[in-house]
């Protein structure tokens, strides 16, 4: 790495792209950080759904989790793992399934 031309950036993506080159880093490990946010625009009609939906109790701790999700810190997550899911991250240290 030439760190005297480069910037922090610069010189994660290479050692990223090398890793990704000599098959150490699967290419699709990088995904890109996947928010779960409603968009503005369908705001309104996502809430006037979520009032026909039943109500859940959640705690502080769960509400947290919640937030993890939707600020993308979960990726590749689209919500909580099934078992099916965590099982795979158990044994395999991995997810199998594409989302």
């Amino acid at each position: 790495l030439k760190t005297d031309s480069c910037d922090v950036n610069e010189c994660v993506q290479q050692v990223v792209e090398l890793l990704q080159e000599r098959d150490i880093v699967p290419v699709d490990a990088s995904y890109e950080v996947k928010e779960l946010y409603v968009p503005e625009n369908k705001l309104k009609l996502a809430k006037t759904d979520a009032e026909t939906l039943p109500t859940l109790e959640i705690n502080k701790v769960d509400m947290q989790w919640v937030q993890v999700l939707a600020e993308g810190w979960a990726t590749p997550l689209n919500g909580f793992m099934r078992e099916r899911e965590y099982l795979q991250c158990l044994h395999f240290d991995c997810l199998l399934d594409e989302f």
